[in-house]
């Protein structure tokens, strides 16, 4: 009988296939790509590499499963955060909070350094997670903030670019420090910094 691969989206996965990938995402996370072997993945799953293989083909695409999966569970949170009639306030200040939360996770930051660290020897593992996290956010943001120059309550600019512009605001020199493991931000210096890049965006962008 031929194996049939679940797809990568979360919508077909059993709770088998959610505890395969939890064992996955751990080691992958503790000792980056490259160092980790089908066999320690199996091990750390108490499950055969037979098994993974069926479920997630080979250790790239299991890799990459890894990605969408951590990436999915925000993406609804991402779009609900921008849905409605609400003020481009509102909307901006909802996004960045909801970024800033995820990117400063723990998870995140270890998914950001193991590909950091891999990025020379296997570039397609960025490409993967930009489409599916980064990527997505900016268009999200993006649309919206078309939509609210097209009503005339921002400057008629290039929207792609100041969704990129506004997240690098919030994000800022403290994304950096992060990554390095220098930087342990309070919940009032992030909604300091969420706070000041929303009014410096509006003060650019304000109709």
């Amino acid at each position: 009988m031929p194996v049939v691969k679940v797809a990568k989206s979360g919508l077909l996965r059993s709770t088998q296939e959610e505890r395969l990938l939890a064992a996955a995402t751990e080691v992958f996370l503790d000792k980056g790509f490259s160092a980790t072997s089908m066999d320690e993945i199996a091990g750390a799953a108490k499950a055969s590499k037979i098994t993974f293989y069926n479920h997630f083909g080979n250790k790239d695409e299991l890799f990459e499963t890894v990605i969408l999966r951590l990436n999915e569970r925000i993406d609804a949170r991402f779009a609900a955060a921008l849905e409605g009639d609400i003020s481009v306030e509102k909307g901006l200040v909802s996004f960045a909070r909801l970024m800033m939360t995820v990117l400063y996770s723990g998870e995140s930051i270890r998914l950001l350094r193991v590909l950091h660290s891999e990025s020379e020897r296997f570039p397609h593992l960025g490409h993967i997670f930009e489409k599916a996290g980064p990527e997505r956010g900016r268009k999200l943001l993006t649309g919206f903030i078309l939509k609210k120059m097209e009503a005339g309550k921002l400057r008629k600019l290039d929207p792609e670019l100041a969704a990129e512009q506004f997240m690098h605001l919030a994000l800022g020199e403290l994304a950096r420090l992060l990554l390095l493991g220098l930087a342990t931000p309070s919940k009032e210096q992030v909604e300091r910094r969420l706070n000041s890049a929303v009014d410096v965006f509006q003060r650019a962008y304000g109709a």
